[in-house]
């Protein structure tokens, strides 16, 4: 699964009626199934394109409903900043986590590179301390421990049915938590829109220029359908985050992005005849419970101290 392009706003910013929690459910459930067949479409082209094909699609297609999301609220200068060199090192570090995450979905079956992503929040906790310079306490260490237990789980270095794909899937986490950590300097200043306008712009920039040495491959009229919708959903998916995210609390909503696991499981079952292992459902419980547990712990502490 995709990780979302921008982050959620501050827990105390988050307190929004009971009426109206139920449309950040519905918007953030819509944004994890569509965030799910996103790397389903990913996963069936890279199987005949390059990885850096569909990054470009991923990319440049997504600008139109940012866009458009944009004009509708009025933000003509979406590309005002007052923090460009922090727009590229996000964008450095999402591109990287991009093309790990579409080169593990090449490569793996599709249910266990989700669940390996899960880890990205434990990586994000664990990556505050030396970058951000922010206290974790011995609850928070214990559950990225346990965090880390089950990625192990699920990979099983030295095993017999281990590959060097996995150690691609389990770097994808690390960036997306380097991205994490990035996101919350820059919404300090910067609007969603700004991140997510910056970030795809880069993004079709960088993986357009080094598609000719290559990487192109001139698609059919399906697969060029394919490749826009990629884009399309992939933009669509960070509006119905970010709509969700400005209904509901932080707390209520982060559950349900570990419903991609349905969903991917489905797709890998029906399309690729994919079972997970009991290494990857013990594995990924543990992460789904880690990342939960220090949720829960964050939330309470953000509590404290408000």
């Amino acid at each position: 699964m995709e990780a979302p392009t921008a982050t959620a706003p501050k827990l105390g910013a988050l307190v929004r009626p009971p009426d109206r929690a139920w449309i950040g459910i519905l918007c953030m459930a819509g944004a994890i199934f569509i965030f799910s067949m996103a790397s389903v479409l990913t996963k069936w082209l890279t199987e005949s394109y390059s990885v850096p094909q569909a990054m470009f699609f991923r990319c440049l297609v997504a600008l139109v409903p940012v866009m458009v999301v944009a004009a509708w609220e009025g933000r003509v200068q979406v590309w005002r900043t007052q923090r460009l060199s922090g727009h590229l090192l996000r964008a450095s570090f999402g591109l990287i986590a991009m093309a790990l995450l579409f080169t593990s979905l090449s490569l793996l079956p599709i249910a266990d590179v989700t669940a390996i992503t899960f880890a990205g929040p434990i990586f994000a906790t664990a990556l505050s301390v030396p970058l951000l310079g922010e206290k974790v306490g011995v609850r928070r260490w214990t559950a990225i421990l346990i965090g880390f237990a089950g990625v192990l789980f699920m990979v099983r270095p030295g095993a017999d049915g281990f590959r060097l794909a996995m150690i691609v899937a389990v770097c994808t986490p690390i960036f997306y938590g380097l991205v994490a950590t990035t996101l919350r300097q820059l919404t300090a200043t910067e609007e969603n829109l700004t991140i997510v306008f910056y970030y795809m712009t880069i993004g079709a920039t960088v993986t357009g220029l080094i598609l000719p040495f290559g990487w192109w491959k001139t698609p059919d009229v399906t697969d060029l359908m394919l490749f826009l919708t990629l884009g399309l959903i992939g933009g669509i998916g960070q509006f119905l985050m970010t709509h969700g995210y400005r209904n509901a609390p932080v707390a209520v909503l982060s559950p349900f992005e570990y419903t991609a696991i349905i969903w991917t499981s489905l797709a890998g079952f029906f399309i690729w005849d994919e079972v997970m292992t009991i290494w990857t459902i013990v594995g990924g419980s543990l992460v789904i419970a880690s990342g939960l547990y220090i949720l829960h712990r964050e939330t309470v502490l953000r509590r404290q101290r408000a």
